[in-house]
């Protein structure tokens, strides 16, 4: 499995505390997709059995949301903006994803 470092990416919060992360959009289908939060600043988009997006320096005012959420809707944009799919995943927390994640190849998008 190969962990990617995700360079750029955006966390939209509703006024009903709804989360979506927008991330670049992937030539391939999503397969079972998961996300993995550290409660602190890192989470994890397991997107397939061969891709970890990895997200770092998550905003501050989206970490208090983030620690009391469920489920987060993924949206895959192209440069230009253009939706390219969506998909709702489950919130799982993980304290000790950061050591998990060192055990992946990884590579920067």
């Amino acid at each position: 499995m190969i962990t990617i470092l995700e360079p750029a990416f955006d966390i939209l919060i509703t006024q009903d505390q709804k989360i979506m992360l927008v991330i670049m959009s992937r030539p391939d289908m999503q397969q079972n997709p998961f996300l993995v939060f550290d409660r602190k600043k890192t989470m994890a988009l397991f997107r397939d059995k061969n891709e970890i997006i990895k997200l770092t320096d998550i905003p501050r005012k989206a970490l208090k949301v983030l620690r009391s959420a469920t489920e987060i809707l993924v949206t895959e944009m192209t440069e230009e903006s253009v939706p390219t799919r969506q998909y709702s995943v489950k919130l799982i927390f993980d304290s000790q994803l950061n050591k998990k994640l060192k055990k992946e190849k990884q590579v920067l998008y």
